[in-house]
């Protein structure tokens, strides 16, 4: 049932319920949002069927346009799972890895989204149809007539210092 919270945070007092991949001191408390750098921090609860909403913020971004905060969704490990992110040159990016092998299904310019700012996201994942929202725009959807399985959300900054919050995966 894709109404049920399964797992929420609002970072206020604790990250419980988030793993660090790597580096756990690279994942902090900073004024209530959850600040990651140069990582992912992966949720305890997996779903086949899900919905994410959360709020995202690249702080510092790296070198590459695609060195920003991403998410990650039935995430299983690098090499398999679904993500989206807003590259520096404002590309909303919704793409797969399975078995190590990229397939991006949306890429498009957007100039009224930019990752060093609150971008309120949300991602539906029913099945193999992909939708994406940005404050409350649809501005992504695909389908995969392959869906990957069941995974986890993983909280990604991509060679940055990113931050997240207000997390709820249903």
């Amino acid at each position: 049932d894709n109404s049920t919270i399964i797992q929420s945070n609002d970072f206020e007092n604790n990250a419980n319920g988030w793993t660090p991949e790597a580096n756990p001191e690279n994942w902090i408390l900073e004024q209530g949002e959850y600040s990651g750098e140069n990582g992912r921090s992966v949720s305890d609860a997996s779903s086949l069927n899900t919905t994410l909403i959360c709020q995202m913020k690249t702080i510092d971004s790296g070198a590459n346009i695609d060195d920003v905060a991403w998410l990650n969704f039935r995430y299983q490990n690098a090499n398999n799972r679904y993500y989206f992110y807003i590259t520096q040159d404002k590309q909303l990016v919704l793409g797969r890895y399975r078995n190590g092998v990229q397939r991006i299904f949306s890429q498009n310019t957007n100039p009224s989204y930019d990752p060093l700012y609150w971008n309120n996201i949300k991602i539906s994942a029913i099945q193999g149809n992909i939708r994406v929202w940005i404050n409350e725009i649809l501005v992504a959807q695909a389908f995969d007539n392959d869906p990957l399985p069941e995974g986890r959300i993983a909280l990604e900054a991509k060679n940055s210092h990113s931050h997240f919050d207000n997390v709820s995966i249903r």
